[in-house]
């Protein structure tokens, strides 16, 4: 077609519709949103502040742990994406949101009779995984000798623990 150009852009003839457009192409075609940011492969680093701090184990004879408390750093990297925090009960798959607060803070956790491993995590803007992992021992009885099988001598350290904060308990209250 030799036809003049308005704008340039060349108009279509011959054809049963005629369409033009002075608006630039668009950065990205379809839905799919651009791909995270190349080069950072280190995941987040998850640290627990509560309840067990620089312990990995707790025992409660509590239903649950009313709070969880992390700090997750992303150095050098792409920064923490704050909607993925959560922690996450093994034991009972069940789950919970951690907000940024002071550190990041959830809870109440849900615990399930004898061992439950706890699991605290966030990706990265990059899409990396950091995750720490404390266990809290639910006791429901007096005796923690059923209390788990898959750590060899877990249930005598336990009755041992047990024995001494009841007798702690009886001469305090004396």
């Amino acid at each position: 077609n030799t036809s003049a150009a308005v704008n340039g852009i060349f108009p279509v003839t011959g054809a049963t519709h005629t369409a033009t457009s002075s608006l630039p192409p668009a950065p990205h075609c379809g839905t799919l949103p651009p791909p995270p940011p190349t080069g950072d492969t280190t995941p987040p680093i998850a640290t627990l502040v509560l309840p067990v701090g620089n312990n990995m184990a707790t025992t409660t004879r509590k239903s649950s742990l009313p709070l969880v408390a992390a700090m997750f750093t992303d150095k050098p990297g792409t920064g923490v994406a704050t909607s993925t925090a959560y922690w996450k009960n093994l034991a009972n798959n069940a789950t919970g949101v951690l907000a940024p607060s002071y550190g990041w803070l959830g809870g109440p956790v849900t615990l399930a009779p004898g061992l439950n491993t706890i699991e605290v995590g966030v990706r990265d803007n990059a899409g990396n995984l950091g995750t720490a992992r404390f266990y809290a021992i639910y006791q429901t009885g007096s005796s923690a000798a059923a209390v788990d099988s898959r750590i060899p001598g877990l249930a005598s350290v336990i009755n041992s623990l047990i024995a001494l904060i009841d007798e702690l308990t009886s001469v305090l209250n004396r």
